[in-house]
């Protein structure tokens, strides 16, 4: 719901520019008029992601800047009355940062992302935890044992390999796009429960193989 209304939003700012420009009497921007137009919407288009910058990998809101920015330039240069001007000017810039903060927002809360690649941290887990098992192997007295294919949780050599890793649980994004995600590049995904999976053989050799594997039941 929040990502129609988002959606929503995006598109209504829009149309009121265009249907403004087409119901306003509309000037021929001098070249002055132009420049102060032009710096204006560089600086208005520049201050979303300026202050709405999150350190993350869950995406930025580019298509609103994008869109709304253009339609700040327009406003700025062919409006011809300046009340009319200074009103539609400040809705856009409004909405254009509301817009910026409420997808940042909502990036960060669970099943929404903007950042399609960006897999949540599981790969990043995944190699933390090689390093840990590798680590335990390298310190065993027989790195050779044998041991049987299995969740390595459920192996005896796990609790040394939690005194490092500790007890993190992997899961998988599984993203869908919604009827907006072109528009917004909002995008839903489930999350699925995984788990490291040994693949058997001697602990020397088969720790450097583990795998992600979907794990539904633990």
């Amino acid at each position: 719901m929040q990502g129609t209304v988002h959606a929503i939003v995006l598109i209504v700012l829009a149309l009121a520019v265009v249907f403004a420009l087409a119901a306003v009497k509309r000037r021929a921007p001098t070249s002055r008029q132009f420049t102060i137009a032009l710096a204006i919407a560089v600086f208005g288009t520049l201050a979303a992601p300026m202050f709405n910058h999150h350190m993350c990998r869950e995406g930025e809101p580019r298509t609103q800047w994008l869109i709304l920015g253009p339609c700040l330039l327009l406003v700025l240069l062919f409006v011809n009355s300046p009340a009319w001007r200074r009103t539609l000017g400040a809705a856009v810039f409004v909405g254009m940062m509301g817009l910026s903060c409420h997808f940042t927002d909502l990036v960060h809360e669970p099943g929404w992302t903007g950042n399609p690649d960006w897999d949540g941290g599981a790969s990043m887990m995944f190699r933390s935890l090689r390093q840990s098992a590798a680590a335990v192997a390298a310190d065993s007295e027989n790195p050779n044992v044998e041991m049987p294919a299995g969740w390595l949780r459920e192996l005896s050599i796990w609790p040394a390999v939690q005194d490092q890793f500790g007890d993190q649980r992997p899961v998988r994004r599984e993203l869908r796009r919604t009827w907006h995600t072109r528009l917004t590049g909002l995008y839903r995904y489930s999350s699925i429960p995984q788990d490291f999976w040994y693949p058997g053989g001697s602990l020397a050799d088969a720790i450097t193989r583990l795998e992600l594997r979907d794990r539904t039941t633990r």
